[in-house]
């Protein structure tokens, strides 16, 4: 059965935002039009700092949370800007749901951003919606509502692990890649 909400998964340093982004650049390849956010890390000093929200279809950008935020809820060492989180990624997530975009990324739905009862209700309802989205979720279950995003019948949960092969990394990736050409059509 074809399920339209692709989810990927995995412990730190597993591969998971590598792979999406390889997943990013091929769904482009084939013209399609992506949404939603992404949210890499910021390093200074090659140490890791903190995270960036980015709106992937408008390019705006801010600090999701970082080591030096003064206000915020923490996770791990760093506060989370809940106000940023809320304007660019809510945002994007709330847009991605009528605009003319053939796929939503949401990277990720993990304890920073399950700080936000908006953020969380705006993705139910993108994976409530007719609209394929490809994101990352957390590893471990430590929310209800990552529990119930695992077990939903629309969701094909990917499971990284860190000794996984190229060889395997790249097969999950054309799969992905597969799924969403057959549920949206191939725009080139």
């Amino acid at each position: 059965m074809v399920k339209k909400n692709i989810l990927i998964t995995g412990p730190p340093k597993s591969g998971k935002t590598r792979m999406l982004m390889s997943i990013m650049e091929k769904l482009r390849e084939r013209n399609l039009i992506l949404s939603g956010i992404i949210c890499p890390e910021v390093l200074r000093d090659g140490i890791r700092w903190g995270f960036k929200i980015i709106d992937i279809r408008a390019g705006e950008e801010a600090i999701l949370a970082s080591v030096d935020e003064v206000q915020g809820p923490m996770v791990s060492k760093y506060r989370v800007n809940i106000n940023n989180l809320e304007r660019i990624g809510v945002g994007a997530l709330k847009r991605a749901i009528s605009d003319d975009s053939h796929v939503v990324i949401i990277d990720e739905i993990g304890k920073m951003e399950l700080m936000s009862k908006k953020f969380i209700r705006s993705v139910i309802d993108l994976l409530d919606s007719k609209k394929p989205v490809i994101g990352i979720i957390a590893f471990k279950s430590f929310s209800q509502v990552i529990k119930q995003i695992k077990r939903r019948e629309d969701v094909r949960l990917y499971v990284l692990d860190r000794k996984m092969s190229n060889h395997v990394r790249k097969r999950i990736v054309e799969e992905i890649v597969g799924e969403i050409i057959n549920l949206v059509g191939n725009k080139q």
